[in-house]
């Protein structure tokens, strides 16, 4: 089945980047990284685990920054929902470029340690939300590049070289 021009994308729904932000948010509370020290005769000497809120807490300016890249792909859902076209895949580039960058910050922020660092389930639940948003959102845009550029070509490009109706000339 090929759309037509004024049919929805099947991706397009505000919703699944709010429900993908909130399960980021729900992972937060549960532990997220085991760091295990390792003295100089290489026997392990403490291990940490630490929270997801604790890991985003340590400073204001990285809660701050988090809270701008999750907020930008929900902004923009709710902005470009009856935009043109044009703006709906600027949009749609955006926020795949917001849930892309609050992945690797994620990641970032839960492996950089001085210590070895393990990931547990609940930064998994996490990391894989954003991912996911990410991969929608790179969808939608891919999504509606091509509606674009189908949308775009003439109508004398569609039609065939011979109508039945006239003879063919031989060159």
């Amino acid at each position: 089945m090929t759309p037509t021009p004024r049919s929805p994308s099947p991706f397009r729904t505000p919703w699944v980047r709010l429900a993908l932000v909130l399960v980021f948010l729900a992972s937060l509370p549960f532990p997220w990284s085991e760091e295990t020290y390792v003295g100089c005769s290489g026997q392990p000497t403490k291990v940490v685990v630490n929270r997801g809120s604790d890991l985003f807490a340590h400073d204001l300016s990285l809660i701050a920054a988090v809270a701008f890249v999750l907020l930008t792909p929900l902004g923009v859902a709710l902005l470009v929902r009856r935009a043109r076209p044009g703006l709906r895949v600027l949009g749609d580039a955006a926020a795949t470029v917001s849930f892309a960058l609050a992945f690797c910050l994620a990641l970032f922020v839960a492996t950089f340690t001085f210590g070895r660092s393990r990931l547990l389930a609940a930064a998994m639940v996490g990391l894989a939300a954003l991912a996911v948003g990410a991969l929608h959102g790179l969808a939608e845009t891919t999504y509606g590049v091509s509606k674009l550029l189908r949308a775009r070509r003439s109508p004398r490009d569609l039609a065939p070289k011979h109508s039945p109706g006239s003879p063919e000339r031989d060159g």
